[in-house]
């Protein structure tokens, strides 16, 4: 993947989000809906951006007055471009290297369209090390495409890249065995503010209400959440305990 990862902008990126002022501000106004009310909380603490991209999460938290933040991208054309046109916070380094050589000092770890990058053998040590590097009472946000939107195959196989695709409950279920706690999986919610969107959501509703009756009628547990994206928000209480060998041996 690293020469993918390398010419990444120009063979991904620039085609899905044309970087005009306009679309980082789109995007602004989504995260602030989003993520606004959690991150009030976090206003003068360290907040670290893992697959930072174009730098459009860091575009939003430059323009609310966050400034204790940090990008980081495995991509050195993304980088150059967040330099150049966002933010000089931002390092071009492998996020696996990143949280295994820096102190323990972040109290907000943002991960935006990254986890479905981790092939399935990483998620676990890759989660661990997040959870590692997080201070206590510090908080992970995670969005990530969700596999039970009826057209979740799109998003799973649009990006030579993804590795692996999560429900609500597959990724519930991979930040319990780490160990975070207080865990909130939400929708992505789209904006209502104008008629056009307005009409959008309602279609978008019907259309849920349908899919779920097909859940029901090919025996599936109905999903809560069918939106395109879900989001997950979970916070790291205790450190997590070591794992030790037992020194008892069991006869078969």
């Amino acid at each position: 993947m690293e020469k993918i990862y390398s010419n990444y902008l120009e063979s991904h990126f620039l085609k899905l989000n044309p970087p005009t002022k306009k679309s980082f501000q789109n995007a602004a106004k989504q995260y602030r809906r989003w993520y606004g009310k959690t991150l009030s909380q976090y206003k003068n603490t360290r907040i670290l951006d893992i697959g930072c991209g174009m730098g459009h999460f860091l575009y939003f938290l430059k323009t609310q007055g966050f400034s204790n933040f940090l990008g980081i991208d495995t991509s050195k054309q993304q980088v150059d471009f967040v330099k150049k046109n966002i933010t000089k916070n931002v390092l071009h380094i492998d996020a696996f290297n990143f949280l295994k050589n820096k102190e323990k000092s972040f109290n907000v770890v943002v991960l935006n369209d990254v986890l479905e990058h981790i092939p399935k053998i990483k998620l676990i040590k890759f989660l661990e090390l997040v959870y590692d590097f997080l201070e206590i009472e510090g908080i992970i946000i995670i969005k990530v495409p969700n596999m039970s939107n009826p057209f979740g195959l799109m998003s799973r196989y649009m990006d030579i890249t993804h590795e692996i695709g999560f429900t609500e409950e597959s990724l519930s279920e991979v930040l319990k065995s780490i160990g975070f706690k207080n865990i909130e999986i939400v929708e992505a919610s789209s904006s209502m503010s104008t008629v056009r969107s307005l009409i959008r959501n309602l279609s978008q509703r019907a259309l849920f209400f349908l899919f779920r009756k097909l859940f029901l009628i090919q025996e599936y547990s109905v999903p809560k959440i069918l939106n395109r994206n879900i989001i997950a928000i979970a916070k790291k209480i205790k450190p997590r305990p070591l794992n030790r060998a037992s020194n008892s041996v069991k006869k078969l």
